[in-house]
């Protein structure tokens, strides 16, 4: 793999603000994002929050030296979760501030995603061990708090369930460590 792409294929839940923020910064360390929400028309949207993001960041020279259509290529739009879940390493959770919501998501991704791919949250707000409560495995829950605007903000937090697996924050960490090392404008 590239040495400045962190992650094979992760997956970024929720199409909203934060999740096309979300997806734009995996997008930069990885071969392939996917991008999953649950309508086409809510998929469009956020593909044309991240095309209006990376042009402006690539406007203020902070793509790392990389084309607004290089990272763009590295996206992919999908409104099958199973699917999405079932090939990627690592995902991040980012939809709509409601317990019940996530819980239903979590169980779902637990079902379909391998073994030891991390199920992350962006929740800035809601106890991560209770998001995992439906979850058979919830040895691999955690929260991963990015900040707005995430792609200019570094700051990341990274918290665990009360059942997380001792791989959890080490993969877990893996993945902030390598994304806060990789090259950026200055």
């Amino acid at each position: 793999m590239d040495p400045d792409l962190f992650l094979d294929r992760p997956a970024v839940i929720g199409g909203g603000l934060m999740g096309s923020q979300i997806t734009l910064v995996l997008a930069q360390g990885s071969r392939e994002t996917l991008l999953v929400s649950r309508t086409q028309e809510t998929l469009d949207r956020a593909m044309e929050n991240i095309r209006r993001y990376v042009r402006d960041l690539h406007r203020h020279d902070l793509l790392r030296g990389e084309t607004p259509e290089a990272v763009l290529a590295r996206i992919r739009p999908t409104t099958e979760l199973e699917t999405a879940v079932g090939s990627s390493e690592f995902v991040v959770e980012s939809i709509s501030e409601n317990l019940e919501a996530k819980q239903e998501v979590f169980q779902r991704m637990d079902a379909a995603a391998p073994r030891g791919t991390v199920l992350a949250s962006n929740t800035s707000g809601l106890p991560i061990t209770q998001l995992g409560e439906r979850m058979v495995h919830p040895d691999r829950i955690a929260g991963y708090h990015f900040f707005q605007p995430a792609p200019l903000v570094p700051v990341l937090e990274v918290t665990m369930g009360e059942r997380a697996s001792d791989a959890t924050p080490d993969r877990t960490t893996d993945i902030r460590t390598l994304r806060s090392s990789a090259p950026r404008a200055g």
